[in-house]
């Protein structure tokens, strides 16, 4: 019986490796899409922020004070 088991598991081996090397090329291309979407959110987002940050720095009479530019961000909608 022992002899059956190994036998049937040899020849399904291979069968088993093709599968594995398909499932680890679909993971690999999922995984580069996946990345390619977040690279281009995040340099989105920093595009927006860098907009937002040029707005408020260019308004005139600009206060160095922290508190005050976040208070002015905030209610300029830009955060």
């Amino acid at each position: 019986m022992d002899d059956r088991v190994r036998s049937g598991d040899l020849r399904r081996a291979p069968e088993l490796e093709a599968k594995l090397l398909r499932m680890e090329a679909e993971q690999e291309t999922i995984l580069t899409s996946m990345g390619e979407e977040l690279d281009t959110a995040c340099r989105s987002l920093a595009r927006n922020g860098e907009d937002k940050l040029q707005a408020i720095s260019q308004k005139p009479g600009l206060v160095k004070d922290p508190h005050h530019w976040l208070a002015e961000s905030k209610f300029l909608g830009l955060n």
